[in-house]
């Protein structure tokens, strides 16, 4: 695996954090499906990249600021494809009530054709290694 697949994740974070979503189009696949992590309120899938897209707009819509502290960023190959696993902290303030917030977050993006085709998120790096097949 080549270090496109974690400069194609560094830069669809950097455009959500900048609300530049139609930019991040052309590196989502055709056939992407976007999952949030367990007990979040849309847990999808959210399935092709109009869907995906609309969800990063609603989830930017709710905050003033927000900002993301990428922990970990580390590319995989399993059985079942080509990953980048990835931590982070969202750090946010809501757009209505000023409240600030930081959540930690895990995710795996599984890629097709050096596109993003799978989003997951996770409440933890064990979650995320577990469900990519990942070796710790």
């Amino acid at each position: 695996m080549s270090e496109e697949q974690l400069a194609i994740t560094r830069e669809t974070v950097r455009l959500i954090d900048a609300g530049e979503l139609d930019g991040m189009r052309a590196y989502l696949h055709p056939d992407i499906s976007l999952w949030a992590p367990r007990g979040w309120p849309e847990p999808g899938p959210m399935e092709g990249a109009d869907a995906v897209v609309r969800q990063y707009e609603r989830l930017n819509a709710d905050y003033a600021e927000r900002r993301t502290e990428v922990l970990e960023l580390t590319d995989h190959v399993t059985d079942s494809g080509e990953w980048v696993l990835g931590g982070f902290v969202w750090h946010t303030r809501g757009r209505a009530s000023g409240i600030e917030t930081a959540a930690e977050m895990w995710f795996t993006n599984r890629f097709r054709d050096g596109k993003i085709v799978e989003i997951r998120f996770y409440w933890s790096r064990d979650e995320a290694v577990a469900a990519a097949g990942i070796e710790g």
